[in-house]
């Protein structure tokens, strides 16, 4: 009978320890298989630039493709009353050493065309209507793009006929070979830090947005814009330490990222949300806000359409004045 349970309780032990083993083990992997993602995180509270320092890693661990190979920049440009000069768009471009990682991005400028007026007649710039003279001096400013494309600074799209800002960016979309792009206007710069790489990681990471906006005067406090004017109440979403998302309740043409085959499949899509000649915001902007406010946020899911907020309470992306060469900024 002793000896029963004398085997019984060396068994009993036995498995114990196999037990304890076994955890350890499966601890051990656990930690490991976190490593990655725990340096990235640490870094970053450190404030560090950890997708740039360390590279994008899936949650696997492996690194996933390089910044130049997931974005785009797509750049739209046309007639201002400033051209010949190159001030506005090269204002634009050197703020784009705020965008962190833009440097090795692909950089499209796409030229819209334009519709002739009588020379007597002043030019509508916003329209797309312009007279002799001013047609005269938007093509020597586009000559001078054409000499910086064949240095390799930028790709360089020249639309033959007035498109205006939407279907500018979609005469783009045959050129762009990456899933995301930025898409930018000549006359919106950047004002401050903004991780791009970063940004992405947070749209890979949740399907559901489409569309991620850079703050603007307009959008910084979007939350309690929509709460005061429509009655709509939205909730920030924490993506990561000091980083939020919030929903957009309607589209905005300012600077954004956004997924490729989202312009393709939905904002060029079959319901035909962009009016040619107009902006995107002027058509698809003002159902989304017509949807959200007669069915609910509920109809939000289909544009997917968000801003994001960091700890600063200052817009990232302002608006240069093109129409004289002093180009003063308003951020709006």
């Amino acid at each position: 009978m002793l000896s029963l349970r004398s085997a019984s309780a060396s068994l009993l032990t036995a498995m114990a320890g196999v037990v304890a083993t076994v955890a350890f083990f499966l601890g051990t992997r656990r930690r490991k298989k976190h490593s990655v993602e725990d340096v990235r995180e640490s870094h970053a509270d450190q404030g560090g630039q950890s997708d740039s320092a360390l590279g994008s890693y899936k949650k696997d661990g492996s690194k996933t493709l390089e910044l130049r190979d997931r974005l785009t920049v797509v750049l739209t440009t046309s007639a201002v009353p400033s051209h010949p000069s190159t001030y506005l768009l090269d204002e634009t471009l050197k703020s784009m050493s705020h965008a962190l990682g833009l440097s090795q991005c692909s950089l499209l400028i796409v030229c819209d065309g334009f519709k002739l007026c009588p020379a007597d007649m002043e030019s509508k710039c916003r329209a797309g209507i312009i007279n002799p003279d001013l047609a005269d001096r938007y093509e020597k400013y586009k000559q001078q793009l054409r000499e910086r494309r064949r240095s390799g600074e930028f790709e360089l799209l020249e639309l033959s006929e007035r498109h205006g800002f939407g279907f500018a960016v979609r005469a783009s979309l045959e050129q762009v070979r990456t899933p995301y792009m930025i898409v930018m206007q000549h006359d919106r710069s950047f004002l401050r830090d903004v991780n791009i790489e970063q940004l992405l990681d947070v749209m890979e990471q949740r399907p559901y947005i489409n569309y991620l906006g850079m703050p603007t005067a307009t959008t910084l406090h979007h939350q309690y814009h929509v709460l005061s004017k429509y009655c709509i109440r939205i909730e920030p979403e924490i993506v990561r330490p000091g980083l939020t998302i919030t929903p957009l309740v309607q589209w905005y043409d300012s600077a954004h990222i956004a997924r490729t085959d989202y312009y393709q499949n939905f904002v060029f899509g079959p319901k035909r949300l962009v009016a040619r000649g107009g902006f995107i915001e002027d058509k698809l902007g003002q159902k989304q806000l017509h949807d959200i406010r007669t069915q609910g946020l509920a109809a939000h899911a289909e544009y997917g359409t968000y801003i994001f907020n960091d700890d600063v309470d200052q817009p990232v992306v302002l608006h240069l004045d093109g129409r004289d060469s002093r180009h003063l900024a308003h951020a709006h």
